[in-house]
């Protein structure tokens, strides 16, 4: 998978991209793993490729669709990899809400059940929009917003300037990148209105 090192941890490039435009605390980006479903014993997210895959934080861990796992990690198409991106910039904004519990089996179970009342009572007030409306996950979805924000006047040199970086842990390059954004990654942090 792109953007994860050998130990299933974010690299550095990476959680330093998700960082700027998640607001997610470096220290919870650096202590996350992305692992795939089937290494939680629910196996969520329950909902496949068809219906665009998914992830699901529990813990300091994203559980990934299998499906994310499945390619090479070179030569990915863009499509794929900003898809992959755009979800995981989604995904890391829920380890802040993880980070309330402990990260044992008993915190997982409490994170779970603390989750479930909250998109209960979403369902409650919202019926069919209970999921992007719940709270917690408009709070998440900054990372995605902001990186969508920022990298959709660029879609032509995204590729080179911040994909490959990132595939390549190029720390130094999307520093860089975000240097050059500063001013704007602040403007979309302010100009954020939760989900659309």
């Amino acid at each position: 998978m792109p953007f994860v090192d050998g130990r299933s941890n974010l690299n550095s490039a990476t959680q330093l991209l998700l960082a700027a435009v998640s607001g997610v605390p470096e220290h919870l980006l650096e202590d996350s793993k992305v692992l795939p479903q089937k290494g939680n014993l629910l196996r969520f997210p329950w909902y496949g490729k068809s219906g665009g895959g998914g992830a699901f934080v529990m813990g300091r861990c994203v559980y990934m669709s299998g499906h994310f796992f499945d390619r090479n990690n070179s030569g990915i198409g863009l499509k794929d990899d900003l898809s992959t991106l755009l979800l995981i910039a989604h995904e890391v904004g829920h380890l802040p809400h993880s980070a309330r519990f402990r990260n044992n089996r008993l915190g997982q179970v409490r994170f779970i059940s603390w989750a479930a009342g909250i998109y209960v009572l979403s369902f409650l007030q919202n019926g069919g929009h209970w999921h992007r409306k719940a709270w917690i996950e408009q709070e998440a979805d900054r990372g995605r917003w902001v990186l969508g924000k920022l990298i959709t006047p660029l879609r032509a040199t995204i590729e080179s300037d911040l994909l490959v970086p990132l595939r390549t842990n190029d720390v130094d390059a999307v520093n860089v990148w975000l240097i050059d954004r500063k001013a704007m990654i602040a403007e979309l942090h302010a100009a954020y209105p939760g989900w659309e």
